[in-house]
């Protein structure tokens, strides 16, 4: 589970909330995209086609999507989209789903790589959203090809069992195509209502990380400590990928 390459990813960030979801987000990103990747080194023969497409004023959608596409094994860098998940408390959380659902179509059908999204509990001010894992697995049926990340779960504030056998279940569901980012979370908030005391949130990472690890990979684990004490233990669920699916 130790990670062997690195993987960059260009997030753009939506509010779906404010704009509707049709072409004008992906005209904008395809622009921007178009220029971010200009200086990328492809392995195949096209890449003056491709650089072209930043003054051309053929159809950038279909040109971006069919060099891509040739392309995709071969990018040093890989194109995902963001979805905040964040919305007014006036939304309609269903229609705003919807959106969604939408925005991952569009994505999905011009080829970009990755499909990510947050975690927050206890959101303050004039924002709701939906959390993370149930909406991920709402969004893998819809996402095609594309890798699907948390990013990033807040990994000291759950318990590593839940969080081994809930990522390997995912992992199993995007058949295989999950990225496991993980990061401490920064709100007191949420350390107040997980009971996780801010000088323990780094030893917790630590200790999560590496006991979810063994769960993964060993047939019988022993671990005590004081949140969670295992005796002699085998996780039978288990992640398809045995490499690169923890993201730091």
């Amino acid at each position: 589970m130790i990670i062997r390459k690195l993987k960059i990813i260009i997030a753009i960030f939506f509010l779906p909330n404010i704009l509707e979801a049709n072409t004008q987000y992906f005209n904008e990103a395809d622009y921007y995209i178009s220029r971010v990747l200009s200086g990328v080194d492809f392995r195949a023969k096209n890449l003056e086609a491709f650089d072209s497409l930043e003054n051309s004023s053929i159809d950038l959608y279909a040109s971006y999507k069919s060099l891509y596409l040739q392309n995709r094994d071969n990018l040093i860098m890989k194109v995902g989209l963001f979805l905040t998940n964040q919305q007014f408390l006036d939304t309609d959380m269903v229609a705003a789903l919807d959106d969604q659902i939408a925005m991952v179509h569009h994505a999905r059908d011009f080829g970009w790589d990755t499909l990510l999204s947050g975690q927050h509990y206890l959101n303050e001010g004039n924002n709701q959203q939906l959390q993370l894992v149930p909406f991920l697995a709402r969004l893998i049926p819809e996402a095609g090809d594309m890798n699907i990340a948390l990013g990033i779960l807040l990994l000291n504030l759950h318990n590593p069992v839940y969080t081994a056998e809930t990522v390997a279940s995912l992992d199993v569901i995007s058949r295989g195509k999950l990225i496991f980012g993980v990061g401490l979370g920064y709100r007191d908030v949420e350390f107040d209502a997980f009971a996780v005391p801010r000088g323990k949130r780094v030893a917790r990472f630590e200790e999560y990380l590496e006991l979810i690890q063994k769960l993964w990979t060993e047939d019988n684990v022993t671990h005590r400590s004081e949140t969670c004490t295992l005796n002699n233990v085998r996780m039978n669920i288990r992640p398809i990928q045995q490499l690169s699916l923890i993201h730091i």
